[in-house]
């Protein structure tokens, strides 16, 4: 095989083609088809990426990753060796007892359903939910204070802002009176507000955990639930397994999958039905392609021909019509991809310059842009190239020269 020929050969007959107008017509369509496929798809798949980024970081920030229910009572005073045991792991951020029950939070004018928090907050607490606070610190959450930290929703639907008092009944704890049996509750104040821009902010309430276990009317000798935060929560599954081999029957395991985990099944269901659809665009540009190479082969039948009988062989002749194939969709890659980092990254500025408006004000889309994942757009797109002008170019390699001379 010649490579020199093949590529001399190659380049000059896709540059030359350009004078049959209806083949130029074709590659230029073709081209342009891969370089619009591939700024839409770069476009959309970074989008789609911030969209989910941002999903993980406000629903699963608020929300344990791991729950651990001990099916033996654990002594709170000898929880700190298992709480570092299990910070020990790398997936592992920080572990801490949750008392966590459902009560109903009162204020003034309204009442709202919730679930109460009760947390350490003597040991590291999550740096995610210290960062959402809009008002007031986590360090007002100490024993005996009675101080709660709502979402900034739920704050607003109950009318009150930090330094009001709010009145928490539990659906737990129950003492007896003259009335008879009543649910346990105790007036509370506003320490702090938190703000992470999901629905937690509607249903979150958090204070400390000895208080917490006080109002719910039971011990706080007891840890009745350990949370882990992971430092990627889709490693929840694999830490999950691992818990089960380390600590076999000890514990019994809940994952936020099943509380959230429909929610980006379908942010990733929609972004593969996007990825596929703009795909099927450049599949259409590639067949085109295979449309103005098959018309080159059948216009250089002759040249190929003649080419044969002086001694080139059928392996270079199918490299010559290859190079022209893949210099097209290189072409169109190149421009597609350059177009679509720089479109993407500057998306957010380039919608600001349209005379309508497209957003909400204040309202910015998320954008993440992968390199591995366009570097596999790239790649997948050369592959299906070379897959489908390989037949055609084999076609032109199997040109028998005595056969076409005889007609010419």
């Amino acid at each position: 095989m010649n490579l020199k020929v093949a590529w001399y050969l190659g380049i000059r007959y896709w540059w030359a083609k350009k004078s049959d107008g209806f083949t130029s017509f074709v590659v230029f369509f073709s081209v342009t088809g891969i370089i619009l496929g591939m700024i839409s798809l770069i476009l959309v798949s970074s989008i789609m990426n911030g969209l989910e980024g941002q999903q993980k970081a406000r629903i699963l920030g608020m929300t344990a990753h791991v729950r651990l229910i001990p099916h033996i009572p654990l002594a709170f005073a000898d929880i700190d060796p298992k709480l570092q045991a299990l910070e020990a792991w790398p997936q592992v951020k920080t572990a801490q007892p949750v008392f966590e029950h459902p009560v109903l939070i009162q204020s003034a004018t309204q009442l709202r359903g919730v679930n109460l928090q009760g947390v350490v907050t003597e040991r590291r607490v999550d740096p995610y939910v210290s960062a959402q606070l809009v008002a007031g610190q986590m360090t007002v959450l100490q024993p005996r204070s009675y101080q709660v930290i709502l979402g900034v929703r739920l704050a607003q639907y109950l009318q009150v802002d930090v330094g009001d008092e709010v009145r928490i009944i539990s659906s737990e704890g129950a003492m007896y009176s003259l009335f008879g049996t009543m649910p346990l509750q105790k007036k509370f104040t506003v320490g702090g507000l938190l703000y992470s821009g999901s629905i937690s902010d509607e249903l979150f309430a958090m204070t400390h955990y000895h208080d917490a276990v006080r109002l719910g009317g039971t011990s706080d000798q007891w840890v009745k639930q350990i949370r882990l935060y992971l430092y990627d929560a889709f490693d929840a599954q694999r830490v999950a397994q691992q818990i089960q081999q380390q600590f076999p029957d000890q514990y019994q395991i809940q994952l936020w999958s099943e509380t959230f985990g429909h929610q980006f099944d379908a942010v990733k269901m929609e972004k593969r039905m996007m990825s596929l659809m703009l795909i099927l665009i450049i599949m259409v540009a590639i067949f085109n392609i295979v449309s103005a190479l098959v018309m080159m082969v059948h216009s250089k039948t002759r040249d190929m021909a003649i080419l044969k009988t002086q001694g080139m062989t059928a392996s270079t002749v199918r490299l010559i019509f290859l190079i022209q194939g893949l210099l097209s969709a290189v072409m169109g890659l190149s421009v597609g991809t350059g177009l679509g980092w720089w479109i993407t990254t500057y998306f957010g500025r380039l919608l600001q310059w349209l005379p309508v408006a497209v957003l909400p004000p204040g309202v910015q889309l998320p954008i993440d842009i992968h390199g591995e994942q366009i570097l596999g757009f790239v790649v997948g797109t050369l592959v299906i190239t070379l897959c489908a002008i390989w037949y055609p170019a084999t076609r032109a390699a199997q040109v028998y020269p005595a056969e076409v001379l005889r007609h010419a």
